[in-house]
């Protein structure tokens, strides 16, 4: 039997290079969630300047919730198949080539 004060976390947190790790990811997270708490407050300004209604900026707001709930239950079996900290970095690594290639979409 396992001990229980040895086990999942614990043992990853005690090695201070997967510490490290973590610690960049979760940091990398929060400015991504940041950002978009940010930017949520600041479309109503946006809407008047260029003639968008309130209800198109709630219908954005919503839209983006609901994708976010749906992504968030489709990818749930893969968090399961692959493990927390592989997945959390299969999602930056996505963010990150994405955030990447940005450049050449916005031509």
């Amino acid at each position: 039997m396992a001990n229980p004060q040895r086990s999942g976390l614990r043992i990853l947190l005690a090695d201070r290079r997967i510490s490290l790790i973590l610690v960049a990811i979760l940091v990398a997270i929060l400015v991504a969630n940041l950002g978009t708490g940010m930017i949520i407050p600041v479309l109503p300004i946006y809407a008047k300047s260029f003639g968008v209604s309130y209800g198109a900026i709630g219908l954005l707001i919503s839209s983006f919730v609901i994708a976010r709930l749906i992504t968030d239950l489709a990818c749930s079996p893969l968090v399961e198949r692959l493990g927390q900290l592989r997945s959390v970095t299969l999602g930056v690594a996505v963010v990150s080539v994405s955030s990447v290639c940005r450049p050449w979409v916005m031509r």
